[in-house]
């Protein structure tokens, strides 16, 4: 993996919570597949307090949650 997000993807992988490490995995396979990941866990808002964005790429981002969508 070569990315200036390794040391942060690699301390999700190894998260005891779940949810941490399968935006650790996610984050590997969009490296894998080729694809530049611009923005990992990355605050939005001062301090933030907005939210947080999972995964960025330059065409996409990711959002994970843990609730069902009903739309």
């Amino acid at each position: 993996m070569t990315s200036p997000f390794e040391q942060t993807i690699a301390n999700a992988l190894n998260s005891a919570n779940p949810q941490r490490v399968l935006e650790g995995t996610v984050a590997n396979a969009i490296i894998q597949a080729g694809f530049d990941l611009v923005g990992f866990n990355k605050a939005v808002g001062l301090n933030g307090e907005v939210g947080e964005i999972d995964l960025e790429t330059s065409n996409a981002i990711y959002y994970r949650s843990n609730k069902p969508n009903f739309s």
